[in-house]
C-alpha cells in the first residue's frame, strides 16, 4: 500500500516538473528550430528524459543541454543537405548539356569567380570541377579542413551575390 502511494506521489511529482519545464524546453527549442521541426526535437528530448530521469540530478539543465544538442545537430543536417542542393545546381551550371539559360549563368559565373582571390578559385576549382571533398582540399593545399569550408562557404555566398545583384 505504502510502495503505491510513493509510486503515486513519485508520478504526480514528475507530472508537475514535466509542466513546469515542458514550457521553458518549447521556448528554447523553438528559437533555434521553429516549426514542426522543433516541436519533434521537444518531444524526442522528452522522451528521453521520461526514459533517463533517474539518473539525471539537474533535470532543467540537462533538458536544455539535451535539447540544444539536438537542435545543433538538426541545424547541421539541414545545412549539409543545402550544401548538397546547392553543389548540385553549381554542378549542372557548369555541366556540358546546359541550355542557354545555363549557359548565361555560366558565363556570369566564369566572370564572377575570375573575380575572387586566388585561395577562392582555387577551392571553388577542386570543389567543383575535380569534385574533391574538404578533406582532400586541404591536404592538397596545406589548409585546415574547417578552413576550407569556411573559405567555399564564403566563396559561394559573394558569388550568389555578386551575381544575383548584376540580374537586378
Amino acid at each position: 500500500m505504502e510502495s503505491r502511494q510513493h509510486q503515486t506521489r513519485s508520478r504526480a511529482d514528475l507530472a508537475l516538473e514535466i509542466e513546469r519545464l515542458l514550457p521553458v524546453l518549447q521556448r528554447q527549442v523553438s528559437y533555434l528550430v521553429p516549426g514542426p521541426d522543433g516541436d519533434d526535437i521537444v518531444q524526442q528530448t522528452a522522451l528521453l528524459f521520461l526514459e533517463k530521469r533517474s539518473t539525471i540530478h539537474n533535470a532543467e539543465a540537462w533538458l536544455s543541454c539535451v535539447a540544444r544538442r539536438k537542435c545543433l545537430q538538426h541545424l547541421r543536417r539541414q545545412r549539409r543537405r543545402f550544401d548538397r542542393q546547392l553543389d548540385a545546381v553549381l554542378l549542372d551550371s557548369l555541366s556540358e548539356d546546359s541550355t542557354q539559360d545555363d549557359e548565361q549563368l555560366s558565363r556570369e559565373l566564369a566572370q564572377a569567380i575570375a573575380h575572387t582571390p586566388e585561395r577562392c578559385q582555387q577551392v571553388l576549382t577542386l570543389r567543383y570541377r575535380l569534385g574533391l571533398e574538404a578533406r582532400e582540399i586541404g591536404a592538397q593545399l596545406g589548409y585546415k579542413v574547417e578552413s576550407v569550408r569556411k573559405v567555399a562557404s564564403r566563396c559561394v555566398a559573394a558569388l550568389s551575390q555578386r551575381i544575383l545583384g548584376r540580374r537586378s
